[in-house]
């Protein structure tokens, strides 16, 4: 039988689990846009957690002292799902359907992205902490995604708001069942010290504008929009891709 008290990563995980299938029923049409981000989510995760873990968090797995832990796919999975939606689901906004010449072509999308990592990994190996290699590494995806698309702006702001709150009552589930965990598995001398709600800031911070980048990567990559905004043409986007 798992003792939860040490596997609060695994308890994060169900959290954003139970989120993700909120998600996944209350809007159907946002399902393909998760299960990108979730597949997305998963398949960075391990390469980008064995990085946090030698300088911001060394959690528990319940395969023991594994090199990449199993809690990173799943977590990876439907966090970015999760979190990458959230701002839509709450704003009750719908997709407008695009011009193809919204979607950003393959090879930009991939330069963008081979960037990104040699900005992380690249700062990381100079000495700066991963949460700011991974600060700098998002915010320049984030930034990319407005410059070609600016209408989305808005969602993007908004997600990484309501992310940080919706993965406050994880957080705050695991330090019920283990009220140390933070104390025991987080190498807090490498932060910055300053707590908000009960935890490290730079937890909120990092759901904040990872979840952000993840709201604008697929519609950018689609060419897809949302209804009633201002199209990079300056037009407005009033046309109907789905209601659902």
């Amino acid at each position: 039988m798992l003792n939860w008290s040490e596997y609060v990563y695994l308890i994060l995980a169900c959290w954003f689990a139970v989120l993700w299938l909120v998600c996944w029923y209350s809007r159907p049409i946002l399902r393909k846009e998760m299960l990108f981000l979730s597949l997305s989510g998963m398949v960075m995760a391990p390469f980008v957690e064995v990085v946090f873990f030698q300088d911001w968090y060394q959690p528990v797995s319940i395969l023991g002292n594994a090199y990449i832990k199993i809690e990173s796919f799943i977590f990876g999975f439907f966090s970015a799902g999760a979190s990458g939606v959230i701002g839509q689901l709450v704003m009750g906004s719908h997709y407008a359907k695009q011009p193809a010449s919204y979607r950003a072509s393959l090879s930009h999308e991939a330069l963008g992205f081979i960037i990104s990592l040699v900005l992380f990994y690249g700062l990381w190996m100079m000495g700066v902490h991963s949460f700011y290699a991974a600060l700098v590494a998002c915010s320049f995806l984030s930034i990319c995604i407005i410059i070609r698309r600016p209408d989305l702006m808005k969602l993007m702001l908004i997600t990484g708001l309501v992310a940080m709150g919706t993965a406050l009552p994880g957080y705050w589930l695991a330090l019920v069942v283990n009220p140390t965990f933070f104390h025991d598995q987080w190498h807090l001398i490498n932060l910055s010290g300053s707590w908000v709600l009960g935890l490290p800031i730079e937890e909120l911070l990092w759901f904040s504008y990872s979840s952000a980048m993840f709201a604008g990567s697929w519609k950018c990559h689609t060419g897809i929009a949302m209804e009633g905004t201002t199209g990079h043409h300056g037009y407005q986007t009033l046309g109907k891709y789905s209601r659902a």
